[in-house]
């Protein structure tokens, strides 16, 4: 049954509307190009129709899945390209586990690791229909490194691009920074660490006024440490003393030097201390700020 004109409001049904949702998948069962539609549909990633008897919601693990074939199907080629080997050609005899094939025979080991040199241990894996952490014992029983495609980013071995992507931070911050460039957070601290940058964006990160450096309370998690270490993303680096932590050291060595009101000098504190059970805390006056000794 091909649909018409008249009825294809029947194939955007409202959100919900599971008899309408019905009725289109009762069409599409009889129609004799349903297979192409949903190919189209997962092509075009359609998020409205019920093509191919799917639905949008039905279609996304579809689609992943579909993707990960053609990427197996890739790398199979570019391996084949690479080597002249075919994954098909590595399987063993019927009634053996690949697994027992690759601890029993040297060649197919040998083969299966030129094959992951090119295409990666999981592809391989798939391909050839054996378990990653089997093959990767396997490599190891005949004395063959794993081979490790993931190559290490630009901007690690590159200044140039490691000072850019620190401008980028400083003015869009660690999250958005590392989307653009393309890697992980931790990558981009790695990279500033080797070239001695330090921490990028501490006031983003630190959760302070870009007018001031007033702290701000609703980025919880997100602190200024003491002795000008600045903890972006969690991590310490070093920098120089803040506005605001000498602020705080001047108020707080103001509040040591004037008692409160009725009461001696740290009884309030004192008192304090022997009500709930925990050591009275040192204030910043006490307890200096030395640059010079903090440095590593």
């Amino acid at each position: 049954m091909r649909p018409d004109t008249q009825n294809l409001e029947l194939f955007y049904p409202e959100p919900g509307d599971q008899a309408a949702e019905q009725a289109a998948k009762a069409i599409c069962a009889a129609c004799p190009v349903r297979e192409a539609c949903l190919d189209m549909a997962l092509a075009s990633g359609d998020q409205h129709a019920v093509l191919g008897g799917t639905t949008p919601a039905e279609r996304i693990p579809l689609h992943r899945q579909r993707q990960v074939i053609h990427a197996r199907k890739r790398a199979a080629e570019r391996a084949t390209a690479a080597t002249g080997i075919d994954p098909a050609d590595i399987r063993g005899p019927v009634g053996r586990s690949m697994r027992a094939h690759l601890f029993w025979n040297a060649s197919a080991a040998v083969r299966a690791w030129e094959l992951c040199k090119t295409a990666g241990t999981s592809h391989v894996a798939a391909l050839i229909g054996v378990h990653v952490t089997d093959l990767h014992a396997a490599l190891a029983r005949w004395g063959l490194e794993v081979p490790n495609l993931h190559k290490p980013a630009e901007l690690v071995h590159d200044p140039v691009k490691a000072q850019e992507a620190f401008a980028l931070v400083e003015q869009v911050g660690w999250v958005k920074a590392a989307r653009e460039v393309g890697v992980a957070r931790r990558t981009l601290r790695a990279a500033f660490a080797q070239w001695g940058m330090g921490g990028a964006g501490a006031s983003r990160s630190a959760g302070t006024d870009p007018a001031g450096d007033r702290p701000d309370s609703g980025r919880a998690g997100s602190r200024v440490g003491c002795a000008g270490w600045d903890q972006p993303g969690g991590r310490a680096v070093r920098s120089q003393p803040s506005d605001a932590l000498l602020r705080l050291e001047a108020v707080g060595a103001g509040a040591a030097e004037r008692p409160a009101r009725g009461c001696p000098a740290g009884a309030g504190a004192e008192a304090g201390s022997r009500a709930t059970g925990r050591p009275r805390a040192t204030s910043l006056a006490a307890r200096p700020l030395d640059l010079a000794a903090a440095d590593p």
